[in-house]
């Protein structure tokens, strides 16, 4: 009965939430479960425990945690597509000469 009203919760919750939140929302469902609630929110959820308990690690330690308008710490993701397009466009004009 239980297990049905945290599954509900999170499927409720969790569309709404980004990457972000929702290693934090998962991660404090399985602290308040406490011993083996990674691995019960994991199966719930479908989310990995490695998500949740990186989860619990920003939640324990707030030098981990991003800016409060960040989803990632700051050097996560993708480089921008200038950023090598300079180089590219500078050995194409060197080529025309």
């Amino acid at each position: 009965m239980e297990e049905e009203t945290i599954k509900k919760r999170i499927a409720t919750v969790l569309p709404m939430l980004n990457e972000r939140q929702s290693r934090l929302y998962l991660a404090s469902e399985a602290q308040s479960i406490g011993w083996g609630g990674q691995t019960k929110i994991a199966s719930l959820s479908g989310k990995s425990r490695f998500l949740i308990a990186r989860g619990e690690k920003e939640l324990q330690n707030p030098d981990m945690q991003v800016a409060a308008n960040s989803i990632r710490r700051k050097g996560g993701g993708r480089n921008t597509a200038d950023t090598g397009f300079g180089r590219l466009q500078f050995a194409n004009q060197q080529k025309g000469q």
